[in-house]
């Protein structure tokens, strides 16, 4: 009941904080359903700031992050039900009361199992499946809510990125509910669905919106991550409102203001803070600002500056505390501008080179196939990457993550395409479809210069959706040949998705509705979580640990650190040259034992100087087997005692 109750409460609390809020900055044009969209996305980021300042203040205690509710309120100057009860009931009553057609009913129910199994996988406790949320998304908060407060982790660079969403999280970890955290991102990506509704009503029709959410839901890549504790969502909820909101205040009537322009840049603002990467897609809306400033196209120079002014006023925050903290802005990103505390030029050669095994290569053929590829052999793009060999062939089958929930979908590749070969020009907002297009062709570029993953290109989903759902409806009309193909098209989109999703989410379902205990579930399909389940057991509460080749400790009790060169420069291994040695430089740092996932060490750790060590302080019987998990040996995880000096 807890999770279920902690969505609720972040509905009304948000909604209402979100209404006050679009109310005080008079955006024109506004009814029920926009006001839920808007408003829900707005209050959800207001919130995500509200706590965040409760943990730099010292405040990060699960006794008083429930506070926060109030405090986000009380930002809008407002009774969070004044204005959420009567949007919600607004927009409730403003659905017309009809006999849907056939059309409709299918799609609303399609809308509505994805939901449901989505859902399911969200009650469920974190796997490896969900290998970055057990890493960090949920980890991170877990340490500060222990220490009651926002502070610098040494090990994991990643608490240095913007967390607004995890912040999210901290309320349902506070209240001992980890599912009632991971149901703030299923949360997400049902406002992300009701955005494609909502934008496809605006700008095509009711039933393009059904259609764009119906293909946003149907995506592999959605699916799985509206089960996850991950911020893919929430970053893609806040940069299409963003675009969204841009276009509306470019169709704005002659005196109407600029509250759309302010609400564009408070949402890419909190865009800014959910990911680091974010940063480019803001900035592309500036861009885009500055260029029709640049023309004359209905846009002043005294509205780039609003709209810059505000996304950085929520932005800033972020990346001012993390240049504190390390003395890099954009940590651990650019460490030969910037540098950074507790990174070194090697982690930073390791990590470029991590992020650049995505993808099928940085070429004009890799560009012109990405369509294609991160579609139908999304194993290229998934996490863990496997490695292209130059044949666009699975090199690595029977990996751990399904590489179909590596792919957007159908919808996107199938419909999207063809707006620009639509047989009948029926739509009459040709101009705001085509800048979408434009916008997502311009963020494709970008994404292609970096890693090549395609979590990182959810944000274009419902911006591409919008275009391939006019499509959608500009063949429908073309004709009763086009219209079978239309249906048949969409019948493949959604079987693509809904298909996968049922794999997903059947395991889940003994444990997400009742019929199994969180424990009794972890202990049969999670080895990381019996692991940990042995060592908070056995060893004393004094204990630190320093994980290699692991970073997955939700789950764990007591104090760790990362210990790979490649994750961070705490342990100086290159100055290593004996057991002695690296026994001594760990004490010093408070270690006590040592877990290694043997399982997980490739060929390529071999030129680190850790394994040899750490197999020469085994065999001499410096470090003691406390926890053995698989066949032994050299294989499986397993959990060392250092000996005494």
């Amino acid at each position: 009941m807890i999770p279920m109750a902690y969505a609720g409460l972040l509905v009304v609390v948000c909604v209402g904080v979100g209404c006050g809020w679009l109310q005080r900055l008079r955006v024109s044009s506004i009814d029920g359903l926009t006001m839920a969209v808007f408003a829900a996305a707005a209050g959800l980021g207001v919130l995500g700031m509200v706590v965040w300042a409760f943990g730099l203040c010292g405040a990060f205690r699960p006794t008083v992050l429930p506070l926060a509710f109030v405090a986000c309120a009380m930002t809008a100057g407002v009774h969070p039900t004044r204005f959420a009860i009567p949007a919600l009931s607004r927009w409730g009553r403003g659905i017309r009361c009809w006999w849907p057609d056939a059309l409709t009913a299918a799609l609303t129910l399609f809308i509505a199992v994805m939901a449901f199994l989505t859902l399911t996988g969200a009650l469920a406790p974190p796997t490896s499946n969900e290998w970055d949320a057990l890493a960090y998304h949920l980890a991170v908060p877990k340490v500060w809510l222990h220490d009651g407060r926002i502070h610098a982790i040494p090990y994991d660079h990643h608490s240095n990125f913007p967390m607004l969403t995890e912040m999210l999280f901290s309320i349902g970890l506070s209240l001992k509910s980890v599912s009632a955290a991971k149901l703030v991102h299923w949360l997400y990506g049902c406002l992300c669905a009701l955005a494609c509704y909502w934008a496809g009503r605006r700008w095509v029709s009711r039933k393009a919106g059904l259609l764009a959410a119906a293909l946003f839901m149907a995506c592999p890549l959605v699916a799985w991550e509206g089960t996850t504790a991950y911020i893919d969502l929430a970053s893609t909820l806040y940069v299409s409102l963003a675009v969204f909101a841009f276009l509306c205040w470019r169709e704005r009537a002659e005196g109407e203001g600029n509250g759309w322009l302010v609400l564009c840049g408070v949402l890419a603002g909190f865009a800014c803070g959910t990911k680091m990467t974010m940063i480019i897609t803001s900035g592309m809306l500036v861009l885009w600002a500055a260029g029709a400033a640049g023309l004359r196209r209905g846009v002043a120079w005294k509205h780039v500056a609003l709209v810059t002014g505000v996304m950085a006023v929520l932005a800033a925050p972020w990346y001012i505390k993390t240049w504190i903290l390390t003395g890099n802005p954009v940590y651990p990103f650019a460490y030969s501008i910037f540098g950074g505390r507790w990174w070194s030029e090697q982690a930073a050669l390791d990590y470029a080179a991590e992020q650049a095994r995505f993808g099928i290569g940085k070429t004009l053929y890799g560009f012109l196939m990405a369509p294609w590829s991160t579609t139908f052999h999304a194993q290229y793009y998934a996490n863990p990457p496997a490695v292209y060999d130059g044949t666009l062939q699975d090199a690595r089958s029977g990996a751990v993550f399904p590489a179909v929930f590596a792919t957007l979908g159908l919808g996107a590749v199938g419909f999207a395409p063809l707006w620009l070969a639509r047989p009948a020009r029926r739509d009459e907002n040709a101009a705001p479809l085509r800048a979408m297009l434009l916008y997502c062709v311009a963020f494709l570029v970008i994404w292609f210069a970096l890693t090549h993953q395609t979590r990182y290109l959810l944000p274009l989903l419902p911006l591409l959706l919008i275009p391939a759902s006019a499509a959608a409806r500009a063949f429908w009309h073309a004709g009763q040949g086009w219209r079978a193909a239309v249906i048949t098209l969409t019948g493949v989109c959604l079987l693509w998705g809904v298909i996968p999703s049922i794999v997903l989410a059947m395991p889940a379902m003994s444990v997400a509705w009742g019929g199994e205990s969180q424990d009794a579930y972890l202990r049969r399909t999670e080895p990381i979580y019996s692991l940990s389940q042995s060592i908070n057991q056995q060893l004393p509460r004094d204990a630190k640990i320093l994980f290699l080749q692991e970073t997955r400790g939700f789950y764990i009790d007591r104090a760790y650190q990362w210990g790979n060169p490649s994750q961070n420069a705490l342990i100086p291994w290159n100055s290593l040259n004996a057991p002695e040695q690296m026994d001594a430089a760990l004490r010093a740092q408070g270690i006590t034992h040592v877990l290694v996932n043997w399982s997980a060490a490739a060929p390529a750790t071999e030129s680190e100087r850790w394994p040899a060590l750490a197999r020469t302080a085994i065999e001499r019987g410096r470090w003691k087997p406390v926890i053995m998990m698989g066949r032994g040996g050299y294989t499986g995880m397993a959990v060392y005692a250092i000996g005494p000096n």
